[in-house]
C-alpha cells in the first residue's frame, strides 16, 4: 500500500490505494476508460458509482483560457472533515488551496489519475492523513473536462507520533 508519502504519484496499482471506495471507484474509472486514455465525461453518473463512495467524493470541471477548476460537487465526508463547502466556487479563489491546483494541473496535462498523501489539520483541529485519488474525465475532443477525486482521512497513532 502507498503510505508516508507527501507527492503527488501518477504511477500506481489498485493495491496501493489505502481504501475500498477509492479501489471500487478506480475499478469504475478504468471499466468507463475502456481503451481510451481517460474515461469520457459523461460516463460521470453518480447512480452508477460504487455507494459507499458518494460521501467521499468531489467533481471539478475543467476551464481553460485560462485553466480553473469549479467544484461542481463536495461530498458530505469531505465537507465534515475540512469544514467548508466548495460547491459553486473556483478553487483559485482560496489561496491556500495553491498545491491542489498545482497538482490537478499537472493531471491536466497528463491525462493520468494519480493519488496523493499529506498530513494536515481538519476542523476537529488534530492532524490526519489525507489520501486523494484524483480521475480525469475527457470530453469529446480528449481534452480533461473534469477531474473526480476520492477522499480519504485517517488518523493514526503513527501519524501524529510524526508531528510531536
Amino acid at each position: 500500500m502507498i503510505d508516508h508519502f507527501e507527492t503527488q504519484v501518477f504511477d500506481f496499482q489498485k493495491d496501493d490505494l489505502p481504501t475500498g471506495h477509492m479501489r471500487s471507484m478506480f475499478d469504475y474509472w478504468l471499466d468507463q476508460k475502456g481503451r481510451a486514455v481517460a474515461p469520457n465525461m459523461l460516463a460521470i453518473d453518480p447512480l452508477k458509482f460504487p455507494r459507499g463512495a458518494l460521501p467521499y467524493l468531489a467533481i471539478m470541471g475543467v476551464e481553460r483560457d485560462p485553466l480553473r477548476f469549479f467544484v461542481r460537487l463536495y461530498g458530505t465526508a469531505y465537507r465534515e472533515h475540512v469544514g467548508i463547502d466548495l460547491t459553486g466556487h473556483y478553487t483559485d479563489e482560496y489561496p491556500t488551496l495553491q498545491t491542489q491546483i498545482e497538482r490537478a494541473t499537472r493531471c491536466v496535462e497528463a491525462h493520468k489519475p494519480y493519488i496523493v498523501s499529506t498530513l494536515g489539520k481538519t476542523t476537529q483541529r488534530d492532524y490526519k492523513r489525507l489520501f486523494v485519488l484524483v480521475l480525469p474525465f475527457v470530453d469529446d475532443l480528449g481534452e480533461v473536462a473534469k477531474l473526480l477525486h476520492v477522499v480519504e482521512f485517517s488518523s493514526t497513532s503513527e501519524d501524529q507520533e510524526g508531528l510531536s
